[in-house]
């Protein structure tokens, strides 16, 4: 009776585990103000976005919130990697889409295509916010537009 009782709560011990939280390797935390070459008409005051990066085992999650934002409007959250050959210095198509802010809830996105260390020591690029109401990729049009990846 005690080795079925032993056995039983390794078993679940395991299937808890196993069904628990992603187990965190590395973090990253980032804020980012309002772009101060934005010439929109978008209300900047106070206007912020955290993006809190996290390995987990075999991807990174993007922990993203802002403040500020005007919760009737949705705000799209990417990642462009930089390329000085263009006009703004970014590629216009996004590298990673982290999904919306919207009604000034969070957002949460995995990315498996590229690993943490990758991403943190070798990737080159800016985390973009469009104005709603002007989805322009240039560079005064952008609510918040700053570095991310390596410290570059």
């Amino acid at each position: 009776m005690k080795r079925i009782l032993l056995f039983s709560l390794i078993c679940s011990f395991i299937l808890l585990e196993s069904c628990g939280k992603k187990k965190v390797f590395q973090t990253r935390y980032i804020t980012y103000s309002a772009n101060k070459s934005y010439t929109g008409t978008h209300d900047t005051a106070g206007l912020l976005a955290n993006v809190y990066l996290q390995e987990v085992t075999d991807a990174i999650e993007f922990q993203l919130d802002m403040s500020g934002t005007d919760a009737t409007k949705e705000y799209i959250l990417a990642i462009h990697e930089y390329d000085p050959n263009t006009t703004f210095g970014y590629n216009p198509t996004a590298t990673y889409v982290l999904g919306k802010i919207i009604n000034n809830l969070p957002a949460t996105k995995e990315i498996a295509e590229t690993d943490f260390n990758t991403f943190t020591q070798e990737f080159k690029g800016y985390f973009i916010v469009q104005d709603p109401s002007n989805p322009s990729l240039d560079t005064s049009s952008l609510l918040i537009y700053g570095k991310i990846g390596s410290d570059w």
